[in-house]
C-alpha cells in the first residue's frame, strides 16, 4: 500500500507530493535527478498506521457533521419557526443544542484528524 507523503528533495529544493511504496528501492528527485534510499518498511508501516486513525478521525467528524446539520433541520421543522427568547424551552430546544454540541465535537475530531503531515526529505 502507498504512503502519502511530501517529498523534498534537499539538493534542490523540490517540494512535491507523492507516495511512498514499500517495493520500490528507492526515492528519486525529478528535477535534479538526486537518489536516495527508500524509507525502512517498519516506518512506512508506522505512517500508514497512523494516516488510517487520521482517516478514521476525518469519517466520524463527517459523520457528526451530517447528524449535526439533521439535528437543526429537526429543529426548525418548519421554515420560520424560531425560538424566541422570551418563551421557556421546549423539547425541541434540546435538537439545537444537540447540533452545537455535534458541531463542536465534528469541528475536534477533524482537526484531529489533520494534524500530521509527514514531509520526506532526502
Amino acid at each position: 500500500m502507498a504512503i502519502a507523503v511530501v517529498l523534498k528533495c534537499s539538493e534542490c529544493s523540490t517540494i512535491r507530493p507523492g507516495a511512498l511504496k514499500p517495493e520500490e528501492k528507492e526515492i528519486t528527485c525529478p528535477a535534479c535527478g538526486r537518489r536516495m534510499q527508500n524509507l525502512k518498511s517498519e516506518e512506512l508501516a508506522e505512517i500508514g498506521t497512523v494516516q488510517k486513525k487520521q482517516r478514521l478521525y476525518c469519517v466520524i467528524s463527517l459523520v457528526l457533521f451530517a447528524l449535526a446539520v439533521a439535528c437543526v433541520v429537526l429543529w426548525i421543522g418548519e421554515p420560520g419557526k424560531w425560538v424566541s427568547s422570551d418563551k421557556p424551552a421546549q423539547a425541541a430546544d434540546g435538537l439545537l443544542i444537540g447540533a452545537a454540541a455535534l458541531g463542536v465535537v465534528s469541528l475536534v475530531c477533524g482537526i484531529i484528524g489533520s494534524l500530521k503531515r509527514y514531509v520526506v526529505e532526502f
